[in-house]
């Protein structure tokens, strides 16, 4: 398959939603192995976010293809219709001021098409997203994750198998500066988000509304706790009852590291100081983790899995 550039994108996302939807064509080879769809979701990530954002304000409302939108790692612009040649990608091999870079800041979301709207940053985006925040409404909804970053350790385990698997490698996982960015996965988050969209869709019962991270000064900037965590947010166990401290404080100058984040582990005896014993850090961060089910920022099954990785992480 050629694709001649990515002006084309908008069409080809049009044209794959086709072949899938409710109304899809059946005379031929069906996808979907003659399953019923009840609705589409568009979901997109990181620079795919940026495209869904153009596509949502754009294209929607032309084709009406979408039951929902849910962008995620949003950096708070979309990408032009048009861009000839150009890639809109981080490029190392490019000359920094040459890069084509992924609009930040820059536009609203559109939340007028009666189709809910959903979108789920990390600290590193909300930054990002700062200038053009848009307040929750009857098809909005906007959350902001504290101590997360846009690339965390646990997404790159979770993606490590399949890299492995199609390119031969996967990053040394052990290696000490990969160990140092950021340890706190969304991908519970995420899932939530995307269960709430879904219930939505189908029944009409919006997500719960979350306290966006706080920000203050001028230039605007994340107000921070005496751990450096971010105030407010959607609160995970990790940074309410933290072993560490996890942010997206960039460590390094270079662009990529601006996506990593920082992780810093407490000192042993820093952990004992707070916790006294494992026993009750376990106990407590099993409670925090039922809030956030609570919350209905987390899925009650990945309560199990956070536990084990608390066990895990505790120093003594």
């Amino acid at each position: 398959m050629s694709i001649p550039g990515d002006d084309y994108s908008y069409d080809i996302f049009t044209q794959a939603a086709g072949v899938v939807a409710p109304d899809r064509p059946r005379d031929g080879v069906d996808p979907m192995g003659g399953l019923e769809v009840q609705r589409l979701v568009a979901q997109g990530a990181s620079q795919s976010a940026a495209r869904l954002a153009t596509y949502l304000n754009g294209v929607q409302p032309l084709t009406g293809r979408f039951d929902a939108f849910f962008l995620v790692m949003y950096f708070g612009g979309g990408t032009p219709l048009e861009v000839g040649d150009e890639v809109m990608t981080l490029q190392p091999n490019v000359a920094l001021e040459r890069r084509p870079r992924i609009p930040e800041g820059v536009h609203l979301l559109r939340d007028d098409l009666g189709i809910p709207v959903m979108v789920t940053n990390t600290e590193c985006e909300a930054t990002a997203c700062y200038g053009v925040r848009q307040p929750d409404t009857d098809t909005f909804r906007y959350w902001e994750i504290a101590g997360a970053s846009h690339v965390s350790l646990p997404a790159m385990a979770s993606s490590a198998p399949r890299m492995e698997r199609d390119f031969g490698f996967a990053p040394p996982l052990d290696d000490p500066s990969l160990q140092a960015i950021n340890h706190v996965s969304m991908a519970p988050v995420a899932d939530a988000a995307l269960h709430h969209l879904q219930n939505w869709v189908r029944e009409g019962t919006p997500p719960p509304k979350q306290r966006p991270i706080e920000f203050a000064g001028s230039p605007p900037q994340i107000e921070r706790d005496a751990d450096r965590i971010a105030k407010d947010g959607v609160r995970l166990p990790q940074v309410d009852l933290p072993l560490a401290h996890n942010s997206a404080i960039q460590r390094t100058p270079d662009v990529f590291a601006r996506l990593l984040g920082t992780y810093e582990a407490f000192p042993a005896e820093e952990v004992r100081r707070r916790y006294a014993t494992r026993e009750g850090y376990l106990a407590r961060y099993e409670a925090a983790a039922r809030a956030a089910v609570a919350a209905g920022v987390v899925p009650p099954r990945d309560v199990e899995p956070m536990l084990d990785e608390a066990a895990a992480a505790f120093p003594f």
